[in-house]
């Protein structure tokens, strides 16, 4: 299952690397966010006739964590082996992949399974992503920081006018963490494989109070939380090109760093809030 968000030719390619692979029953579940520029009418009208492909045009932008659980939801009707929650700018290497899954889940066991993502765009493996996960002082000074960045918006408007002008300006670099692959650490949410066991007496995957952002860490809490079994599998290999949504909806750099801090701020607090709910 993916979403869609007017990348309609995006999502196709996808489709068509899904459809490649050596998988013996599959539907391809995909939510179309409401896309103002009717990539979800295209792509319903593409599959109307394909028995493997679901298209579920939602009424409004859910964002990532309630489109997602919509698919969620759509996806546990036909009652799978296992389900991958992923983004449409995915491209699974691995051709042989319901025998890996299987192989890693009789070996794992496993609740949440991640592979190897490899980011195209950075050029750096994103998983794990961190290896622990934020504290509640981690938290409460990214909510602050973030707080700081959506009211100070003339500081963001100078960083992009100056940004522009500079030509040998580098994109931020990124680096893979090497850790050992047994440990249990906070998973890239771009690409989840969830099992039966899992998902079937669940009515919702992503904690629902986000729009979009920090949606991975705050499931990894709720996974340590619940004691269930996150694992992390290199052997399933997924490359991410990243962000093409966002990059479509925003051309414009200074828009997109203005929406990507609001939702920041907003998922920080929502996971603030989980937090101290559960403590007290």
């Amino acid at each position: 299952m993916l979403i869609n968000y007017n990348a309609a030719d995006v999502t196709i390619e996808c489709v068509n690397n899904i459809k490649k692979l050596n998988i013996t029953e599959k539907r391809i579940i995909i939510i179309d966010n409401c896309s103002p520029n009717k990539s979800g009418e295209r792509l319903s009208q593409k599959y109307s006739e394909d028995n493997e492909v679901v298209v579920e045009i939602s009424k409004k932008n859910l964002g990532f964590a309630r489109g997602n659980n919509l698919g969620f939801t759509i996806a546990k009707k036909y009652n799978p082996e296992f389900i991958v929650v992923m983004n449409n700018d995915m491209e699974i290497q691995t051709i042989d992949f319901e025998k890996s899954l299987e192989r890693s889940y009789a070996k794992n066991n496993f609740d949440i399974l991640g592979p190897d993502v490899y980011s195209v765009k950075y050029k750096y493996h994103q998983n794990p992503q961190r290896e622990l996960n934020y504290s509640l002082k981690d938290l409460k000074k990214m909510r602050n920081t973030y707080f700081l960045k959506v009211h100070m918006k003339f500081v963001f408007w100078i960083k992009w006018y100056m940004l522009s002008r500079i030509k040998t300006f580098k994109k931020e670099e990124k680096k893979t963490l090497d850790l050992p692959e047994s440990g249990s650490y906070p998973l890239h949410g771009s690409f989840y494989v969830l099992s039966r066991g899992y998902f079937k007496d669940r009515d919702t995957f992503f904690y629902d109070k986000t729009f979009m952002y920090m949606e991975s860490y705050i499931l990894h809490y709720e996974v340590k939380k619940n004691r269930n079994r996150m694992i992390y599998d290199p052997s399933i290999k997924v490359n991410h090109f990243e962000d093409v949504s966002t990059d479509r909806t925003f051309s414009d750099g200074y828009k997109k760093a203005i929406f990507t801090n609001k939702c920041m701020l907003d998922s920080c607090q929502a996971y603030i809030n989980l937090i101290e709910k559960d403590r007290n």
